[in-house]
């Protein structure tokens, strides 16, 4: 068997001489494949493409990293000027997570959320992107929309908390399907389960706040806060 074991080196070996041959490009290009290797969304990185994640200027941040990264692939993710990405940057032993939050007109857009996250070495590992370049959001019902006028609307089966009705700043949420994100609101509620069953169950709705519609149900999570969107979360 040892015979055998010999050539399969041999052949590795051959294989990697093959490679090397290749040329400077060649090699560049299988660089940056293993960049994005594992990435959600697949960005196309041609031969031609400088790789320069791989050599990182000696204190960069993970802040830094990802900012470059977002500059040098504008056009590729179609990030629109009228969305503001806010980022946040969360640290681990072994790898670091920058997610940024779409914001328009000081409005927190929920569902289009981008994730950036790199190793140790400040190489890109992953990126999750969520993010659709939406047309700009129609703001003419700002003035006129409450949170007590989309609670009216709701189903009875749904029973609205007054606190959740207190201070709560509408948001911009974004389907998968729409053009646009619509101003909505969050409203905490009981779902009385039909046919008059007593396990009343707490959620989290999103409501949209031109007709009361839910866009999206969830546990209460406590996954959006009632904050002043105006207000940065950049510190």
């Amino acid at each position: 068997m040892k015979p055998y074991r010999y050539i399969v080196l041999s052949l590795s070996t051959l294989a990697l001489m093959y490679y090397l041959s290749q040329g400077e490009n060649h090699i560049t290009e299988i660089r940056a494949r293993r960049d994005v290797a594992s990435t959600a969304v697949q960005i196309p990185i041609s031969a031609e493409t400088n790789v320069e994640e791989w050599v990182r200027p000696v204190g960069v941040t993970p802040l830094e990293v990802a900012q470059d990264f977002l500059k040098k692939n504008k056009e590729i993710l179609k990030l629109r000027d009228y969305h503001e990405l806010r980022p946040q940057v969360m640290q681990a032993p072994i790898r670091t997570t920058v997610r940024y939050s779409v914001y328009e007109n000081g409005f927190p857009v929920v569902g289009l959320d981008l994730s950036i996250q790199m190793d140790r070495y400040m190489n890109l590992v992953r990126v999750i992107n969520n993010y659709r370049p939406l047309k700009p959001s129609d703001f003419s019902q700002l003035n006129t929309i409450r949170p007590q006028s989309a609670a009216s609307l709701l189903p009875v089966r749904y029973h609205v908390e007054a606190s959740s009705l207190r201070k709560n700043e509408p948001i911009l949420y974004a389907t998968t399907t729409t053009k646009r994100a619509e101003l909505s609101y969050v409203l905490d509620v009981v779902d009385r389960a039909p046919m008059g069953n007593r396990a009343n169950s707490p959620k989290q709705i999103v409501v949209r706040a031109s007709d009361g519609q839910v866009l999206r149900t969830s546990l209460p999570r406590r996954e959006f806060s009632y904050a002043d969107p105006k207000a940065s979360t950049n510190e």
